[in-house]
């Protein structure tokens, strides 16, 4: 921290404050290992009017991308501190240490409007170049460049070329695709995504009596979102559980490969775990008293419930 301070002073960052200390500091940890201070300015963010101005939109910035084919990325070393803070309004950014409090003569990370500020100052730097040849993003720049004219092959690219064209037929590549081009899905994929092999299971219960049943077994396929009801008399046990999954989507689908499902005393059976391993099933339990994390079956018994509610009048 006095290291950070000594520096910050020596290049102008910073002074000394006699203004009433407001915040704190603390350092983050940055992606390259290195450390990025930021100040506690909580209690500043309520007071600050915010900044109106908008970062670039996605969509946008791969539409520039969509036709290039060099790029070159910089990302700018300690970016905000290159816009100076209005005269006067420094004391408001004041912060305290264990060695004194100072105040920030440049924007610091950690004000609620530094990002928006600064992405409207590299604009206005970069404006010349936005949209034709650059892409800013904060302090990340991308420039980027389309090939105008003809190159020629020689024997040494020629080679080259081979070998791209057969190293891109042997492993997954990403590039920036074209919206005006059709999309064609090219890769053989024949044990993804296949009905019944990701099932969803449930129990919808204390229902009033039908012909007996009180109880619905409720099974979903994670694919196709195909459902089966199964009415029962009561709430089966695991053995019981298992023989309506073979009579019901087993026999016709073959066997799933994940079972999802709520914690029920079926499902957590000595007995129900070590059936589906024998059959290389995976079982996958919901986390207690959270439905959600079972949300599409959940969503079909509401519905359910409604259909039934209806019939019922």
């Amino acid at each position: 921290m006095e290291q950070y301070i000594r520096e910050a002073m020596a290049q102008g960052y910073m002074c000394l404050s006699t203004s009433p200390p407001l915040a704190g500091v603390f350092f983050v940890k940055k992606k390259d290992g290195g450390l990025r201070p930021c100040v506690d300015y909580r209690g500043l963010k309520e007071l600050l009017v915010k900044y109106p101005y908008p970062f670039p939109l996605v969509p946008a910035a791969f539409e520039q991308l969509r036709l290039a084919w060099y790029f070159t990325r910089l990302d700018l070393r300690s970016s905000y501190n290159l816009i100076r803070i209005r005269k006067g309004d420094e004391w408001k950014t004041d912060f305290i240490t264990s060695s004194g409090h100072y105040e920030c003569l440049v924007l610091l990370y950690g004000l609620a409007t530094a990002p928006l500020i600064f992405q409207a100052y590299i604009n206005e730097v970069l404006r010349e170049f936005l949209g034709k040849s650059v892409l800013a993003y904060i302090d990340d720049i991308l420039i980027y460049w389309r090939i105008t004219k003809q190159l020629r092959c020689g024997e040494v690219a020629e080679s080259a070329f081979v070998d791209l064209k057969t190293a891109f037929s042997t492993v997954p590549v990403l590039q920036q695709p074209d919206p005006e081009r059709p999309f064609i899905v090219v890769a053989d994929a024949p044990d993804v995504g296949q009905p019944w092999s990701h099932i969803l299971i449930d129990f919808v219960t204390d229902l009033p009596a039908s012909e007996g049943n009180t109880t619905i077994l409720v099974i979903m396929d994670y694919f196709y979102k195909m459902v089966r009801f199964i009415p029962l008399k009561g709430i089966p046990t695991a053995l019981e559980t298992a023989d309506l999954l073979f009579r019901n989507v087993f026999r016709q689908f073959g066997l799933s490969k994940d079972i999802v499902s709520d914690r029920g005393a079926q499902f957590t059976s000595r007995l129900w775990k070590e059936l589906l391993a024998k059959l290389n099933i995976t079982v996958s339990l919901t986390s207690g008293y959270h439905p959600q994390a079972n949300g599409q079956v959940e969503r079909v018994n509401q519905e359910l419930g409604k259909f039934l509610h209806l019939y019922c009048q």
